[in-house]
């Protein structure tokens, strides 16, 4: 090895080990207080990450003949502090789950207390005998969660008040998150939605569908609109962006039950106190907005439909988004069957946006728990979420804005030359427009609607207890909250933990 290398080796050692201590340090002050069991274990996998890269450094060293290795770290107190400080939060959620269970409110007021108590105990390897007590209690939840299904499982509808996170089987994902943050506080936010089930995706799916069977061959008039799409799926011939294109036509030609277009068209015509409101039709799919997966952008979305035919033509379309080309590729790539698709559509009455953006409850990719990351635009969200438009980037120091103290923020202001708008020319749909001249370097945001959503988005991560993805709109004045979902990434910290760098106290992580 010539001397440059070695050199180079050097310092790339004196780096790990600096970054090491500093990172070190940062553990030791923040992980004694710390109400936030994410930042914990980022901060400590952070370390151990460091750590192993040293290790492999010294053994290149060795190898190499350059001399010994540096020193192993000592790290002994690292996973005793990150333990103990899990372990007090836990008893802190669990004399919540306490006072909830004393004050005999429902069942659900401790779902995400719960859940939050699972993932500690996961990385906690808590003792069964200390565990029991609680899992008592979620065998109750899940019985009343079962009891509610039970009760709304022949419903072509499900509405905002027919409850929360446990309609996720029914409705899918976005639509059961948006229940649920609505009945964790934050309902006047949420623009008003109804979601089409499973249920009624699964009885069209067994319906007769003669029309589209010709285009998967030879077929009889019992064909149904299942076997159709397991044809077209099964062809080996073509892409996945021609497979898509003939399960969407099968879709627009799939007869709906007469009861079903007569339940949409009533929910659409009481969704607004106006006549024929425009709406966003999105997917709620079942395998999209999850804990592992966000899926963004993978189905289509609907924006500005009016008219209940226009919902019904629409409804179809985003059923048939569930096999776009970008799905039929990842499920390829997951190994995943198509029986397994399934969820609701959200019908959600169209915010005509001024601004919008999307806000991360946790700075993940810059690695600052303490952080809000939020993007933010010129007009309509799907410009801003599909990258077509510059946004405006901000940065919120979390702890000042869960204090109610004045914000402490960055705010980097692009040049927003373009934004996506309502067509007003066609009368639906939208279009990209060029921005006037004046508000192209003008923060999107005033500081008084930067502290509503980010007071907002610190109530509903406390609530939900983990960051959170949320999708937001200003209209005029008011704040909207379109979606919200976990952040996977965030999540990734708790499975890395407990299946390759468990906690050790007292020793060696």
């Amino acid at each position: 090895m010539g001397e440059a290398a070695r050199a180079a080796l050097r310092a790339i050692v004196q780096d790990l080990t600096r970054r090491y201590t500093a990172g070190r340090e940062v553990a030791a002050r923040v992980l004694p207080p710390s109400q936030d069991a994410y930042e914990i274990l980022a901060l400590r996998r952070d370390a151990v990450r460091i750590r192993e890269r040293l290790a492999a450094a010294a053994s290149c060293i060795a190898l190499c003949g350059i001399g010994p290795g540096p020193p192993a770290p000592e790290d002994r107190d690292l996973d005793t502090l990150a333990a103990a400080r899990l372990r007090t939060l836990r008893d802190q959620l669990a004399e919540r789950v306490a006072r909830e269970e004393a004050a005999a409110g429902p069942l659900w007021r401790v779902r995400h207390l719960l859940h939050q108590i699972g993932r500690l105990d996961a990385v906690l390897e808590t003792p069964a005998a200390v565990r029991e007590p609680l899992a008592c209690l979620e065998r109750r939840l899940s019985e009343d969660d079962e009891a509610a299904r039970t009760r709304l499982a022949r419903r072509w509808i499900v509405l905002p008040g027919d409850g929360g996170a446990e309609l996720r089987p029914l409705v899918g994902s976005k639509a059961a998150a948006l229940a649920e943050s609505a009945r964790l506080g934050e309902g006047t936010s949420i623009p008003g939605w109804f979601a089409v089930t499973d249920q009624a995706f699964r009885e069209v799916l067994g319906t007769r569908a003669p029309e589209a069977a010709a285009l998967a061959g030879p077929a009889n008039d019992g064909t149904t609109l299942h076997e159709v799409i397991d044809r077209i799926l099964s062809r080996t011939e073509g892409t996945a962006e021609t497979r898509s294109a003939l399960v969407r036509r099968a879709w627009q030609t799939a007869p709906l039950p007469p009861g079903l277009v007569a339940a949409v068209s009533e929910a659409y015509e009481h969704l607004a106190p106006v006549p024929d409101p425009f709406v966003a039709i999105r997917s709620s799919a079942t395998e999209e907005d999850t804990e592992t997966a966000a899926r963004a952008g993978e189905f289509d979305t609907f924006l500005f439909v009016r008219g209940a035919a226009a919902v019904l033509e629409h409804l179809r379309l985003a059923w048939a988004g569930l096999w776009s080309a970008r799905a039929l590729h990842a499920r390829h790539a997951l190994g995943a069957a198509w029986g397994s698709v399934g969820g609701g559509v959200l019908v959600q009455l169209m915010v005509n946006a001024r601004v919008s953006g999307v806000l991360h409850t946790v700075n993940v990719a810059a690695g600052r728990p303490r952080e809000m990351l939020i993007n933010a635009g010129l007009g309509l969200g799907e410009g801003v979420v599909s990258g077509l438009v510059a946004a405006d980037q901000i940065t919120v120091e979390k702890d000042a804005s869960l204090a109610g103290d004045d914000l402490h923020f960055g705010y980097v202001t692009c040049d927003k030359r373009e934004r996506v708008v309502f067509n007003s020319r066609a009368g639906r749909g939208t279009t990209r427009v060029e921005t006037l001249y004046h508000q192209r370097l003008r923060p999107t945001l005033e500081y008084v609607e930067l502290c509503e959503l980010v007071h907002a988005a610190a109530r509903l991560e406390t609530a939900w207890g983990h960051p959170l993805d949320i999708e937001f709109a200003i209209e005029g004045s008011t704040l909207w909250l379109l979606q919200v979902r976990p952040v996977p990434a965030a999540f990734a910290v708790w499975r890395e933990t407990a299946e390759r760098i468990p906690l050790r106290p007292g020793g060696l992580s």
